[in-house]
């Protein structure tokens, strides 16, 4: 005898359920039905107001995660923590690091440019007359009362 044999032949005796199909079967169902419906007592639900004292209950359990997890939760903090730390030390240590570099730059530029004006002294002194626009009004007027005291034309 295979051992599945006993299962299959205790569920074929037990698979053949045939209900009534006429009226009054149906009818002694609902009758049965109807005075347990009947006999529930309904209890008036709570009032908005008593709602919440029931939240409050002293017998309330409250939650308290195992070791395991509040372990797991602080080292999700640390890292968090760790990584924001180090992000905003880096990006704090990059804009220093960025402003020192450009002083730097500048003042090796104007150091760069006073040597070369040292340097030729004429050509500097023609880059800064050559500054002014033709619509400078007021270098004009100046140019010519400088022209005219002097009796020669000296661009500013």
């Amino acid at each position: 005898m295979k051992p599945n044999q006993g299962l299959k032949e205790q569920l074929r005796r037990e698979d053949p359920i045939e209900l009534p199909m006429d009226d009054m079967f149906f009818d002694k169902l609902h009758d049965k039905i109807m005075a347990d419906v009947a006999q529930t007592e309904i209890k008036p639900s709570l009032s908005r107001w008593a709602k919440p004292l029931v939240y409050l209950e002293r017998k309330a359990h409250y939650y308290k995660p195992s070791n395991n997890v509040l372990t797991l939760q602080i080292v999700k903090a640390g890292v968090v923590g760790v990584s924001l730390t180090l992000g905003l030390g880096l990006a704090t240590m990059s804009l220093k690091l960025f402003s020192l570099s450009s002083q730097n730059q500048i003042a090796s530029n104007r150091q760069i440019i006073i040597e070369q004006a040292l340097e030729n002294p004429q050509d500097w002194v023609e880059m800064a007359a050559s500054v002014q626009n033709d619509s400078d009004f007021y270098a004009d007027v100046v140019n010519e009362r400088l022209s005219s005291s002097q009796g020669t034309d000296l661009q500013l």
